[in-house]
């Protein structure tokens, strides 16, 4: 081939109008483009040399992070070999990949050397700054520092704590984590917290925290799975023995697999977050303690909280998978309550909400709702999933409009700070869709033109197309 195009001159000898060759885009001929590959691989060879002698030759803490790196950047859908070149580029440059020469070991005595950037360094310090709630990372996580365990907690009680997930008693949590630190600290000795538990509140909040999102851009690493691994890791070190810590832990790991798509495998958390729940007893436990003890009234209202909490969310979930709850209604009586009815918006530190509290306002007695709430979607759950008459007779009908009444009288009932309309809140936009999941459920496996109410213009196809508008009315 003589590389002359349109054709060159051995297919132009052969009479054949189309010579095909490969070659790349602007390449002179198949020669030009042949030598061009080779020296290309020359230099890639060249550089791999290099990269393999930084890795060999250097101090291991460079060269760990020139591994962590590589690490970091696998992925399938990019050129694993186009990566390693720009994070050799990247070592040569010695402005971000590493700190400059003579630094110490770690700018900050509770940050690990190798996240231990200086941006990385500045962001903790300005998380720990503008936390509300600040707490020590050691002895509890080795995967980031003060500053940003503080927001990462902070955010959990701020924002998930006080309605969804409303399972961990954060009073006696926060005073363990603060007392079972420092150089001789024995966590075993804290019984309202644990690292697993730490860790898995971490990797939690931080799918939708943007700090540990800034963290994630300048270290080329997901600090999320970081804390992820060191629950897991807690968690093989801790065994399973039965503990209010690992129950709410195990329950927080199969929500971190929710946020990853993975709840089918992250499942076996759950089930095993529900099944040691009912291994403890916890209403013997609750029937045992003495309520003039104030040790022994703490575990109570932990117990109850965590009963209670865990209840709240299988029945929010059971409308997720369209089944029964897996737990039953608790047996504990419920410590949540509804306070005064006039009672104002709280902030995280339990003080009045006003314009300088940090956000959101917590609405007083919005969990009690909830669990008023649950136990009807529990009933109506099971209810579906075997109903004892068939779906639509006279019996079944009865049954359904009694709940859709008994929903409307709940909602009614509750003070007017917890509505909407007159209090909007995270927690009270959170009651609203709640409320309509229920009613939801209560007219789901009727026929769209049944005429559920009296009114013949409330069909179940009318109400449902209300329910949703009103849902996204609460998300805009």
């Amino acid at each position: 081939c003589d590389g002359v195009r349109p054709v060159c001159g051995a297919c132009s000898r052969r009479r054949q109008r189309v010579c095909e060759y490969p070659v790349r885009e602007g390449a002179v001929s198949r020669y030009a483009d042949l030598k061009e590959t080779v020296e290309n691989l020359e230099r890639e060879n060249r550089e791999f040399r290099e990269l393999l002698a930084i890795l060999r030759m250097k101090p291991e803490r460079e060269a760990f992070e020139v591994y962590r790196r590589l690490r970091a950047s696998a992925s399938p859908s990019r050129d694993g070999a186009s990566d390693a070149l720009i994070i050799l580029q990247h070592f040569k440059d010695a402005e971000t990949l590493l700190p400059p020469p003579g630094a110490p070991e770690s700018p900050s005595p509770y940050y690990p050397a190798e996240l231990a950037e200086r941006p990385v360094v500045e962001l903790d310090s300005q998380c720990l700054a503008s936390s509300p709630l600040k707490v020590p990372a050691r002895p509890w996580t080795a995967v980031a520092g003060d500053g940003l365990v503080s927001h990462l907690i902070s955010s959990f009680f701020r924002w998930d704590d006080p309605f969804i997930y409303s399972f961990i008693d954060r009073e006696p949590f926060l005073r363990d984590m603060r007392r079972c630190s420092g150089p001789d600290a024995d966590v075993s000795q804290a019984e309202y917290c644990s690292p697993f538990l730490v860790n898995a509140i971490c990797a939690l909040r931080s799918f939708f925290s943007d700090k540990a999102k800034v963290v994630n851009r300048v270290t080329k690493c997901d600090i999320g799975s970081r804390f992820l691994a060191e629950a897991k890791k807690h968690l093989d070190l801790e065994g399973v023995k039965a503990s209010l810590p690992t129950v709410q832990g195990l329950y927080l790991l199969f929500l971190v697999s929710c946020c990853e798509g993975t709840n089918r495998a992250g499942s076996m958390y759950r089930f095993a977050s529900c099944e040691m729940l009912y291994r403890m007893r916890p209403e013997k436990l609750f029937a045992q303690l003495r309520q003039h003890i104030a040790a022994e009234a703490e575990r109570k209202r932990a117990l109850s909280k965590t009963s209670w909490g865990l209840f709240n969310f299988e029945c929010i979930l059971a409308h997720t998978y369209l089944r029964p709850p897996m737990l039953r209604i608790p047996a504990i009586p419920c410590v949540f309550d509804y306070s005064s009815r006039h009672s104002p918006n709280l902030d995280v530190l339990g003080n009045t909400f006003g314009p300088g509290s940090p956000e959101p306002p917590m609405v007083p007695g919005a969990v009690r709702a909830l669990c008023d709430l649950a136990v009807l979607q529990h009933n109506v759950m099971n209810y579906n999933a075997a109903p004892p008459t068939p779906i639509g007779d006279e019996e079944d009908m009865r049954k359904r409009r009694e709940w859709f009444s008994q929903l409307a009288s709940t909602e009614e009932s509750m003070p007017t700070r917890l509505r909407h309309s007159e209090n909007p809140a995270p927690q009270t936009l959170y009651l609203k869709v709640f409320t309509n999941v229920i009613a939801y459920n209560i007219i789901r496996p009727l026929k769209p033109s049944c005429r559920f109410l009296d009114d013949p213009r409330f069909t179940v196809r009318s109400l449902i197309i209300q329910f949703c508008a009103c849902d996204v009315e609460m998300m805009e």
